[in-house]
């Protein structure tokens, strides 16, 4: 003989059921918001770094460089240089050694979430041009775009400060200052006089500055 097989039926749920499931959802999605929100990198550890570097990484300091927008895996190699002793520096060795791998994460994190500022830099229009010339012969292999590309290995130099960049250039070129880079880039560097150098940097710290510096005249103008 065959036995019948006994259907299972779903009972309904009980309003008591249904206020626990509906109590579970929504802990579940707070849960989820929160855990977003941990993730979004805390400004904390980059008020330490305002003081030299500015608000959010954008400096106001000509001799100072901005680091807002700046790629995270380029900002952890910079650091670790600095942090081990194998970039030249005054006083970024000692403030590296402060943090840990973790921290240092975090900060990347940060400052490549903001907003880049360029420099409001103003420029002779023959030494911007002859700054354009160098970093066609000499620079736009590797700094595409006008200086404007970065990766892991290339920082970005348009909108930059130009007294910072020729500090930087001319450390680059000198060989008993400690400072990591290709063979190519230390090459081409010793081709370059100091007047060169000085013109290449107005080039890229005049990039989009002549932009920003209208928006600000156009700001200024809408205040009055």
């Amino acid at each position: 003989m065959f036995q019948r097989t006994r259907l299972w039926r779903r009972k309904p749920l009980t309003s008591r059921q249904h206020i626990a499931g509906g109590a579970l959802a929504a802990l579940l999605a707070s849960l989820a918001s929160v855990s977003a929100a941990d993730d979004e990198p805390s400004p904390a550890l980059s008020w330490n770094c305002a003081g030299c570097h500015g608000t959010d990484g954008a400096s106001a300091g000509p001799m100072v460089p901005s680091i807002a927008g700046m790629d995270p895996r380029y900002f952890m190699h910079l650091m670790q240089d600095f942090k081990q002793g194998e970039r030249y520096s005054t006083i970024m060795g000692r403030i590296a050694g402060g943090y840990g791998l973790l921290e240092l994460r975090e900060m990347a994190r940060f400052f490549a979430g903001r907003e880049w500022v360029p420099a409001r830099v103003a420029a002779e229009a023959d030494l911007v041009a002859a700054g354009a010339t160098i970093h066609e012969e000499h620079c736009a292999e590797c700094h595409e775009d006008a200086g404007r590309y970065q990766d892991k290995e290339i920082p970005r130099l348009a909108g930059q400060w130009p007294a910072y960049l020729l500090s930087q250039l001319l450390d680059y070129r000198t060989e008993r200052v400690q400072m990591p880079q290709p063979d190519k880039m230390r090459n081409r560097l010793a081709k370059l006089s100091d007047a060169d150098l000085a013109a290449v940097s107005a080039y890229y710290g005049q990039v989009d500055a002549t932009k920003a510096l209208a928006q600000d005249e156009t700001a200024n103008g809408d205040s009055h």
